[in-house]
């Protein structure tokens, strides 16, 4: 894999992730950074894509622990709606 002009071989061991999608996702941000503050120097660029990625990660997180939350809580209202019809037979 070629990445901003630096040769790496790159294996994934999780089959679940694309490595490819992983590459261009984090060469899109490496690239906003370099748009964004073309100025800097590469390696602050990196840590800026580095501190959005990790943004990107931390909202991702909250907002599944959020539909998990509300998914729990409709499942919970099913679950007692369906008793109490259970037990009005």
């Amino acid at each position: 894999m070629d990445f901003f002009g630096q040769s790496y071989d790159l294996k994934a061991d999780d089959n679940e992730i694309d490595v490819q999608e992983l590459i261009d996702y984090v060469h899109d941000k490496v690239k906003e950074q370099d748009i964004l503050n073309g100025g800097l120097a590469p390696h602050k660029k990196m840590i800026l894509a580095v501190l959005n990625m990790g943004r990107d990660y931390l909202l991702a997180k909250k907002k599944l622990k959020e539909m998990e939350e509300r998914y729990i809580t409709k499942a919970e209202m099913l679950v007692a709606k369906i008793d109490s019809v259970i037990e009005l037979k």
